[in-house]
């Protein structure tokens, strides 16, 4: 893989990265933090299957491959 294509990956990826952490705030803009049955456990097994999820698994998917496969030898 050229220096270049894993550049395009890893900005790929914290670009997603990114974006699942602006969607993480608005979620956790949604839930009312001042009620007594609040819990961060709930809340994030409930974001199980959500965009937000799905999206920080494709940044950390990009982002891996963009930094674990080796640069090509010339």
């Amino acid at each position: 893989m050229s220096f270049a294509y894993k550049t395009i990956l890893l900005f790929i990826g914290v670009h997603l990265l990114s974006s699942a952490v602006i969607l993480l705030v608005f979620d956790l803009n949604a839930v009312n933090h001042f009620v007594n049955d609040f819990s961060r456990l709930r809340f994030f097994q409930d974001l199980y299957g959500t965009v937000t999820f799905y999206t920080a698994c494709l940044g950390v998917f990009f982002f891996l491959i963009g930094a674990v496969i080796p640069l090509k030898k010339t």
